[in-house]
């Protein structure tokens, strides 16, 4: 149903299909480790969400934007690096790393972007 509010605006009422690609995923995420036991199918099936989350980042970048930027890879083996490194030598475990690894990314990022926005021409 749509309605007009006070602000002549239409109003219209949330619907549960726009939500149901997410309660799927969330309920996929949530089940994952009990359908895929062996350690390696997982690491495996891991990596391909990430490099597919990777790769959609440079679609909406390159596809669909036009623009060339490396960025996202940057800050991605950025991340992984800091990740990998706390673990290599100090036995931290890769989820406090992963944290770790956004932080020095956003950094880094920080870093980069700051100067590069008072560029012009």
């Amino acid at each position: 149903m749509v309605t007009e509010d006070s602000d002549t605006r239409i109003v219209t009422p949330r619907r549960l299909g726009g939500r149901i690609p997410l309660i799927l995923l969330s309920v996929a995420a949530l089940v994952f480790p009990w359908v895929f036991e062996d350690a390696h199918t997982q690491h495996v099936l891991i990596m391909i969400f990430i490099y597919g989350l990777m790769a959609l980042g440079w679609n909406i970048i390159a596809g669909y934007c036009g623009q060339i930027s490396l960025g996202q890879a940057i800050f991605f083996g950025i991340g992984a690096y800091s990740t990998s490194f706390l673990f290599a030598n100090f036995g931290i475990t890769p989820w406090i790393g992963m944290l770790f690894g956004v932080a020095v990314s956003l950094v880094v990022a920080v870093g980069i972007g700051l100067p590069t926005l008072r560029l012009r021409g």
